[in-house]
């Protein structure tokens, strides 16, 4: 399963250091943002208000996923082929194409929650009188769709100061508006505070496209506009089901968790949730920006794309590594500092998302490689199945163990995906982990065992052995890079891109 050691390819390794490295820098920027943001609202709402947020939250996502239609990943698939070919006519194509299409299902979308809020506050809240608030997520939708389509536009053409300067702004100005629209607001204003993100993010999205190169002068032919839209709709129509059934599955759970357990425990689900997800962008969220067009472009030549994947694995696995030991091993003590006492039970979940997160950064990039060679039928079962195993797992297990069945749920998903990727990416384009890749996460995997084990110990011998395992795995992460030759070359093109970053920030050039 694990191939010989691969000829290094240090530009390769450079890249998609210093990419992760500048969208991490924003996705920590962000996180600093969001835990000031977090703890200011979980003393605001407590976690009953922290759980209305999530279900208005999911109830938009779930309206998004069902309007894009699949745009933001066959968008960025369709710009980053044209982009990394130079094709000017073709990336004019691909452009007035992906506007035009959002433009319709922002509309489209947007419109349907609207018309709807009455159904869906029945069946969701179960109260007629969240009606008006549930209207008001059309906007959110209409938005988001619109913002995704930016976000693709800017992601194929590998901006990824831009992009980086977009999330940085969104975070920061939703904090700034949202924190004191609660303060004065209260619950009434969660539903503001819902669609503040998609507001902010499409208005700085705007701004953003408009500093693009233009667009080639040649004129685009209808039938052209035709053929990108029936790739929109080939690819994107599974995708889409995938993302609906994601939103929808997410949704699901949160009210079974709520109906079983009561509405102060799904707010303890949404806070180890949140925690979860957000540490963990701090690469993942460099995976789809950077490296995912760049495997687009290289995905028929399968020597290039297994090697790619391979150095996007080790790289991700030797960056995530220590912050996963210490999140599996600090859990109670990260929930204290990011939220209230109130929300204490959610620790237990949190350590069986960081348990699960070793197999998710070993499964994301083999999933992006799926993704990439447009197969989108198997990506769509791939997603039904891990979802729905979930979803039966932790509904199973609601009534045996609480919240912390969230966490087992997960876990699972996980231990069933990166198997399944694996294997289907081994008949799709020959894929076997490099030795590299395999020695990083077969020393991570007992580490983590090892830390998990120590729970049973006192709080503070865990603490100590987790300490322990995360400095041994980041030592070694420290050794490889430094074996790979990249990271003096890497820190001087990121001090160079910091420079550049915070230019984009203030909006200079």
């Amino acid at each position: 399963m694990i191939e010989k050691p691969l000829q290094h390819d240090t530009n390769s390794y450079r890249q998609i250091f210093v990419s992760t490295s500048i969208i991490g820098g924003a996705s920590i920027i962000n996180i600093v943002i969001g835990l000031i943001r977090t703890k200011i609202i979980a003393i605001i709402l407590g976690p009953v208000g922290v759980g209305i947020s999530a279900l208005f939250g999911a109830l938009m996502s779930t309206g998004i996923a069902i309007a894009a239609a699949g745009l933001w990943t066959v968008g960025i698939r369709q710009i980053a082929e044209a982009h990394a070919h130079g094709e000017a006519h073709a990336l004019a194509v691909a452009r007035r194409a992906l506007f035009l299409a959002a433009l319709a299902l922002s509309l489209l979308g947007g419109g349907a929650v609207w018309l709807l809020r009455d159904f869906l506050a029945n069946v969701v809240f179960h109260d007629p009188a969240t009606a008006p608030q549930i209207g008001l997520l059309g906007v959110g939708v209409a938005l988001s769709v619109a913002s995704s389509s930016q976000g693709a536009l800017i992601q194929g053409m590998r901006r990824i100061r831009d992009l980086a300067s977009l999330s940085i702004g969104t975070g920061l100005l939703t904090t700034l508006v949202g924190v004191p629209l609660l303060w004065w607001a209260g619950t009434s204003g969660i539903v503001w505070y819902v669609i503040l993100t998609p507001v902010v993010s499409f208005a700085l999205g705007h701004w953003f496209v408009a500093r693009l190169p233009k667009a080639s002068s040649e004129s685009v032919r209808f039938p052209e506009l035709v053929a990108q839209w029936t790739i929109f709709l080939r690819l994107g129509l599974p995708f889409a089901g995938a993302g609906i059934a994601d939103t929808m599955i997410q949704l699901l759970i949160r009210t079974d968790v709520q109906r079983q357990l009561g509405p102060d425990s799904l707010g303890h689900f949404q806070a180890s949730w949140t925690i979860g997800m957000q540490y963990m962008e701090i690469v993942l969220g460099a995976m789809a920006t950077d490296y995912y067009p760049r495997l687009t472009a290289v995905i028929l030549d399968h020597a290039k794309a297994c090697r790619l994947v391979n150095e996007q694995t080790e790289v991700a696995l030797l960056l995530t590594g220590s912050a996963i030991i210490v999140m599996l091993a600090m859990a109670p003590w990260v929930i204290g500092l990011l939220y209230t006492p109130e929300f204490a039970p959610a620790a237990d979940m949190l350590r069986w998302q960081a348990a699960a997160d070793v197999l998710k950064v070993a499964s994301w990039p083999l999933i992006f490689a799926i993704l990439a060679a447009g197969a989108a039928r198997t990506f769509f079962l791939t997603q039904i199945s891990t979802l729905l195993l979930m979803a039966g797992v932790i509904h199973y297990l609601l009534p045996e163990i609480g919240v912390a069945a969230g966490g087992v749920g997960y876990f699972t998903s996980y231990l069933f995906y990166l198997p399944l990727a694996y294997v289907l990416n081994a008949h799709g384009i020959g894929f076997r982990w490099s030795a590299e890749a395999g020695f990083a996460l077969a020393l991570l995997v007992p580490l983590c065992v090892i830390t998990a084990g120590s729970i049973l110990l006192a709080p503070a011998w865990t603490a100590i052995i987790g300490s322990l395992a995360a400095a041994t795995y980041g030592f070694f992460a420290f050794y490889r890079l430094r074996q790979i030759g990249i990271v003096s070359a890497a820190l001087a093109k990121l001090a160079k891109a910091g420079g550049g970053l915070s230019k984009g920030i203030i909006g200079s050039q």
